[in-house]
């Protein structure tokens, strides 16, 4: 309680004076100051005693002086003896000074007396009134002037008088100093019992675990305990009692009555004389509530009626109630509303409460079951157990929830059994232990299930008897189901197979069926995929597989369905079906060739004869027939290049290129074969590469473009794009079926005239064309088709009679960086090296030996791999390069040029080629950095390519 308590509290045994104060420094200081002002005013009056009179004003003005500093350092004991002190030698001085009897040295030494004795202790009174006596005594008896002669008798009178009246003065003092010290004590004594007492009650009220309030009638709180403050959140009780009766008044209470109503209420009801008792809501500094448990009784203060207020934090206390009851609501709400039966049960048996639904379940009214035990619906074959486990769980209860037993049964009231699931839990109550059963009743669900296994046994039974192969497949590719036709198919069993990633699958396909199951995972559906399985013996299978996605109930991708269909035999017939179709188009190949190039050697050998009857008869060489026999060659040669792409053939070496920036090269050549009537756009990026020859790209591009050309005979627009792709889910635009990953797109795009379906089914076959006789050889469509296919790369035409055409080359991207190209070389300049000559070939072996003389280098010449080995291993020189055949007999070109590597360390190679019988590999086996060219060649440009080969240092024979 915030009450103030009395400090005013003085130790008599200790000296401590009973006055002081302010005042009594003040004093001191006046008097010091009087005695200061006084002692020059001695010397202005008429008086024959000035150095006495100095004397003591110099005394008197020290002597307060000092008084006052120690009165004002609360020294006031010390003080009050130096001013007594002060007093004694200023009487003394004077008795010493004067000539006559100085009547106030008597009230000096009674003054002297009143000041020491407050702060003279107890054990001291009587010696220190003696002492001041004494000094006065003889201050009054002049000790100056008696032991003057002719003392008279009325001085002495006089003396013994004044010093009588003193000392009765100083005896009456100190009675009176006693009893005053007696009664303060007594006073004292009284406090300090009050103070114990006020401290006790504070200790009482300080300490209390409720908060303590007293307030007046207008609800003004008067005194709170720190309690009281805790609760409403402030940090003292001083700081909550100015806060005043607002900040922790809500507005209203949960019964929705005025808080200040149900406040005034409280102690009006209270000050009429009862006892009250009521929960309220108060609030907290911070805004919260919180609910307490008021008690108010009656006090009296000072004559003040108020009210004591005593408060209890019973907010856990009220939460709990409330959840009790909210529990209780909840469990009645469940217990009204559960499906399922539930019974209270007490340790016996005996059925104490059952919800509606236990009425259905039992077929009997809830009336009707509190009168039965649990034993009337136990199987008679189960009541024995069924009291064992009672009397375990009675000894030692433990919760049990639902469980499904597929021989645990319960009966109807009409002794019907069926299938049940039981929960059992128990709780305590102050009329002992209960359990709770809940008795699920489980018949539709048994039926339910038996259902869906017989539909599970007989969808496992069609998918059994399926001819195709099905699987079900996690979309990380675990198996999940394997049929026996998918196990017939690959010969291994479900059991190896479900659980494990498919195991048919080939690791280099495994990319490839990632992008099927990427695909599916984004809810697409892959028809078509062409797939090669694998069985345990490493026999290869082709099938043909159809994936698509599998869902739960949410609609959400979970898995892959994959139906798979044997096609090896398909394939095979295919097979036979392509070679048929392959003789057959050999066939109409040499019609073309003998058609072609019979034209071609007409003109050929008609002007060679001419030329050579010319050179006969003297006459000089005609030189357009020399230009046409060339010409002649140049034609041949262009159509055996388009013949090697189309066979796949063709074995110059692949090179890594940038497939933008060399499509971008051919740019000026095309802008020359179009025409100035057809708009050419580019749209190409240098961003990807591939593996293929440069001038493959070259024809690919030329052939598309002029195809392209001459669908606009009236002009239009041809469109080129190089672009970067990639294929997820095995299709590109819905044509073909191909590994994922990335590609890079050549599309030529034309707003010709178009082609009808039957003639855009037929654009890629030799020698197929729809111009004149003498328009076209078709072969140019056929020949793109053969090089594209032949560096991995895929081709189709999307084309609409009327609106145009467009051709798309998807070709697979590389990770290599295209090499730079090499630098061309001067042909003019004369060789001096040594050139090992490698070819089958008589005409062209000749003709390369004689064309390299002229140039200036020396020759060596062989037929074959092993002349060529022995010329090497006999020829003291130096040799220089060795220029061969790619094709030929026993021993071919590339591993010719590894033998003599061994052999002739640092030797250059130049490879040359023509049509050739080889088959498959042949590309790969010529270094990809090697240099190359192609037959047939003219002069200038073997040797341009002879010296461009020996000069290339970047690097040695690639082994």
């Amino acid at each position: 309680m915030n009450r103030p308590a009395s400090n005013a509290r003085v130790d008599l045994d200790s000296g401590e004076p009973l006055v002081g104060g302010p005042w009594f420094s003040r004093l001191f200081l006046f008097l010091a100051l009087a005695s200061l002002v006084m002692t020059p005013v001695t010397f202005l009056m008429p008086n024959p005693d000035r150095l006495g009179g100095l004397a003591e004003g110099s005394v008197s003005a020290i002597g307060f002086a000092l008084a006052t500093i120690l009165a004002q350092r609360g020294r006031r004991r010390v003080a009050l003896v130096v001013a007594a002190a002060t007093l004694l030698t200023v009487a003394l001085l004077g008795a010493a000074t004067l000539n006559h009897f100085d009547p106030a040295v008597l009230g000096i030494s009674i003054v002297a007396a009143v000041l020491i004795l407050p702060a003279t202790p107890r054990r001291l009174v009587v010696p220190t009134v003696f002492a001041v006596f004494a000094v006065g005594a003889i201050a009054i008896a002049r000790v100056a002037g008696a032991t003057h002669e002719g003392l008279t008798t009325p001085y002495l009178d006089t003396v013994v008088t004044s010093v009588s009246v003193l000392g009765m003065t100083l005896a009456i003092v100190a009675w009176t100093h006693r009893r005053l010290v007696a009664a303060i004590e007594e006073a004292e004594r009284i406090r300090s019992d009050l103070d114990a007492s006020e401290a006790r009650y504070r200790m009482l009220v300080e300490t209390a675990p409720d908060g303590i309030l007293i307030v007046d009638p207008s609800l003004q709180a008067l005194a709170a305990n720190g309690r009281a403050a805790e609760l409403f959140g402030f940090d003292s009780s001083l700081e909550f009692l100015a806060a005043g009766p607002g900040p922790v008044l809500p507005d209203r209470q949960p019964d929705g009555r005025a808080t200040l109503e149900v406040a005034h209420a409280l102690v009006a009801a209270t000050l009429a004389g009862r006892h009250m008792v009521q929960e309220m809501v108060y609030r907290r500094r911070d805004g919260t509530l919180f609910t307490a448990e008021v008690r108010s009784t009656l006090a009296e203060s000072d004559g003040r009626t108020e009210v004591r207020l005593s408060l209890t934090d019973v907010s856990d206390r009220v939460a709990a109630l409330r959840a009790r009851d909210l529990t209780e609501a909840r469990f009645r709400s469940l217990f009204a509303s559960s499906p399922n039966a539930i019974l209270v049960v007490d340790p016996a048996g005996r059925i104490v409460d059952a919800s509606d639904r236990a009425s259905e379940v039992f077929g009997c009214s809830t009336d009707v079951l509190r009168t039965m035990i649990v034993d009337d619906f136990v199987p008679s074959a189960q009541r024995a157990a069924h009291r064992e486990m009672r009397a375990a769980f009675n000894h030692a209860p433990s919760d049990r929830t639902i469980g499904d037993h597929p021989n645990l049964f319960a009966l109807r009231a009409d002794g019907t059994p069926f299938p049940a699931e039981i929960g059992l839990s128990w709780f305590d109550t102050d009329e002992g232990r209960f359990a709770t059963v809940v008795v699920a009743d489980v018949t539709a669900r048994r039926e339910a299930e038996q259902a869906a296994r017989d539909a599970t046994e007989t969808i496992r039974g069609i998918i059994d008897a399926s001819p195709a192969g099905i699987t079900v497949t996690a979309l990380d590719g675990t198996v999940r189901l394997w049929n026996r036709a998918m196990a017939r198919l690959t010969d291994i069993a479900d059991t190896d197979a479900i659980g494990r990633f498919d195991p048919s699958i080939m690791e280099s396909r495994s990319a490839y069926r990632a992008g099927i199951r990427a695909a599916v995972a984004r809810n697409e559906t892959v028809t078509g995929a062409e797939l090669i399985l694998t069985r345990p013996d490493d026999s290869i299978i082709h099938a043909i597989g159809s994936f698509g996605p599998l869902h739960d109930a949410a609609g959400t991708v979970v898995g892959i369905v994959g139906v798979v269909e044997d096609v090896t035999a398909m394939r095979a017939l295919e097979a036979q079906i392509n070679r048929k179709a392959r003789l057959e188009s050999v066939g109409q190949l040499a019609g073309g060739i003998a058609h072609d190039i019979n034209n071609v050697l007409t003109a050929i050998g008609g002007f060679a004869t001419l030329s050579l009857e010319d050179l006969d008869a003297g006459l000089p060489v005609d030189r357009e027939a020399i230009a046409t026999i060339a010409e002649g060659a140049a034609r041949t040669s262009a159509l055996t290049r388009q013949l090697l792409a189309f066979a796949r053939r063709d074995v110059r070496p692949a090179e890594t290129i940038a497939l933008g920036q060399t499509v971008l090269a051919v740019e000026p050549m095309l802008r020359g074969l179009i025409g100035e009537h057809i708009h050419l756009v580019m749209a190409t990026t240098d961003e990807g590469h591939v593996r293929i020859a440069g001038s493959q790209v070259e024809q690919l591009v030329i052939n598309l473009v002029v195809n392209a050309r001459d669908a606009l005979t009236n002009g239009g627009t041809i469109r080129v794009e190089v672009a970067n792709i990639s294929v997820t889910g095995g299709a590109v635009g819905g044509h073909l079926a191909v590994v994922d990953g990335p590609y890079i797109a050549l599309t030529v795009t034309d707003d010709g005239t178009g082609m009808p379906p039957e003639v855009a089914e037929r654009v890629f076959d030799p020698f197929f064309t729809t111009k004149g006789p003498d328009e076209g050889t078709g072969l140019g469509l056929a020949t793109v088709h053969g090089i594209v296919t032949a560096v991995g790369g895929h081709v189709w035409v999307d084309t609409e009679e009327g609106v145009g055409t467009m051709f798309r080359i998807i070709l697979p991207q590389t990770d290599e960086v295209a090499s730079d190209p090499r630098p061309i070389r001067d042909a003019s300049r004369r060789g001096r090296e040594t050139i090992l000559l490698v070819e089958d070939e008589d005409l062209v072996r000749v003709l390369a030996k004689r064309v390299l003389e002229r140039a200036g280098f020396a020759v060596l010449t062989a037929e074959n791999a092993d002349q060529a080995l022995a010329l090497a291993a006999d020829h003291d020189g130096r040799i220089d390069l060795l220029l061969t055949d790619v094709i030929m007999p026993r021993i071919l070109g590339p591993e010719l040029a590894i033998r003599l590597e061994l052999v002739r360390p640092g030797l250059r190679v130049l490879f040359t080629s023509g049509y050739t019988a080889g088959g498959a590999g042949l590309t790969a086996s010529i270094p990809s950095d090697a240099h190359f060219i192609d037959k047939p060649f003219s002069p200038g440009d073997l040797v341009a390519a002879v010296r461009a080969a020996i000069d290339d240092t970047s690097l040695p024979l690639a082994s």
